[in-house]
């Protein structure tokens, strides 16, 4: 997976304890050529991301909300 980071074929990835975890952009591309939305959950905190680039995507950060 390290070799394939190096070349970019990762829109993002995370190193969590002795695990790498990515989203590779041909996942990504084949969802949409099936013609779907792909919807990631990614963890900001630990996440690598590539510079934009294609696939087009969007951003939205929901926070959660303060209990009261």
């Amino acid at each position: 997976m390290e070799a394939a980071i190096a070349r970019g074929e990762f829109l993002e990835y995370a190193h969590v304890h002795a695990n790498i975890y990515g989203t590779s952009i041909a996942a990504v591309e084949a969802v949409a050529t099936a013609g779907k939305t792909c919807l990631l959950d990614i963890d900001v905190s630990r996440c690598h991301a590539r510079p934009r680039r294609k696939p087009v995507s969007y951003t939205h950060l929901t926070l959660p909300t303060t209990p009261y």
